[in-house]
C-alpha cells in the first residue's frame, strides 16, 4: 500500500511541477524500497532524488540522500 501512495504522490507532484517535493518523494520511495530489501529500486529512486536536488542546487539534501543510499541514515 505504501508503494501505491508513493507512486501516486510522485505522479501528482510531477504534474504540478513541485520539484522540491518531488525530489523528497523519490527519496522517501527509495527509503521504502531500501527497507524492503530492493536495492536496485531503492538506488534508482535515490538517484532520481539526487538528480532533482542537483537541479535545485541543494547540497545538504543531496548529502542526506547519499548517506541514506549507503545506509547511514541519521
Amino acid at each position: 500500500m505504501a508503494l501505491s501512495h508513493h507512486l501516486q504522490s510522485i505522479e501528482i507532484l510531477d504534474e504540478i511541477g513541485a520539484k522540491c517535493d518531488l525530489a523528497e518523494a523519490y527519496y522517501q520511495l527509495g527509503l521504502t524500497y531500501q527497507k524492503m530489501g530492493e536495492t536496485e529500486n531503492s538506488n534508482s529512486n535515490f538517484n532520481e532524488a539526487i538528480r532533482l536536488f542537483n537541479e535545485m542546487e541543494a547540497p545538504k539534501q543531496i548529502e542526506k540522500v547519499e548517506k541514506a543510499k549507503i545506509g547511514n541514515i541519521d
